[in-house]
């Protein structure tokens, strides 16, 4: 089943392959075995695409909710106060290089025999991925908007915005160099 919802959301065999560490051969062999468990065609290929059929669409929610609760099943079963992972972690590019590391450290000194499984992404998408349950825990920008009461929050970090500009300008007044030079920023979609 995972395999099959790798394949969906990312579109081709060959890419669900990558990233599962597997040839395409044995990305199909599982589509083609879960086709014959379920007793229908899940995946429609289009050239070197592929996308759900209406039976695939109708399974591809249930797969992803039995999926986590594999997941959550085998989180339970530990014997320490820790759930047993592995612990899925979502990360800007920005926290990959920065926080990350030196927190993987510590942890792993702490837990080495819990698994951790990192997924970069924007903020916008891990926010998303973190409602969707497909990840545990996510570091990114915090959002201009409330979080769901049942989510907790924990800040990490605050850090100043700064304003780089070419040596040869003499900023006096930051406000006055933002408004009169053009200059690049984020689009909220990519922090």
């Amino acid at each position: 089943m995972q395999t099959f919802v790798y394949v969906v959301e990312l579109g081709s065999i060959a890419e669900a392959a990558r990233y599962q560490n597997l040839t395409p051969a044995s990305v199909q062999q599982r589509i083609r075995t879960l086709d014959a468990s379920v007793g229908s065609q899940l995946l429609l290929r289009s050239g070197r695409t592929v996308r759900p059929t209406l039976a695939g669409q109708r399974v591809l929610e249930l797969a992803k909710k039995i999926l986590n609760d594999a997941h959550d099943l085998h989180a339970m079963a530990s014997d320490t106060d820790l759930p047993a992972g592995p612990l899925r972690l979502g990360a800007t590019p920005t926290a990959i290089i920065g926080i990350v590391p030196e927190t993987l450290k510590r942890w792993f000194s702490n837990h080495p025999d819990v698994e951790v499984y990192i997924e970069p992404g924007s903020s916008k998408a891990l926010y998303a991925r973190i409602l969707e349950r497909a990840l545990d825990a996510a570091i990114l920008v915090h959002p201009r908007f409330e979080f769901p009461k049942h989510y907790a929050w924990q800040e990490i970090r605050k850090e100043p915005l700064m304003l780089v500009t070419p040596f040869a300008f003499s900023v006096t007044d930051t406000l006055e160099v933002i408004s009169t030079h053009p200059y690049i920023c984020y689009r909220a979609t990519h922090i």
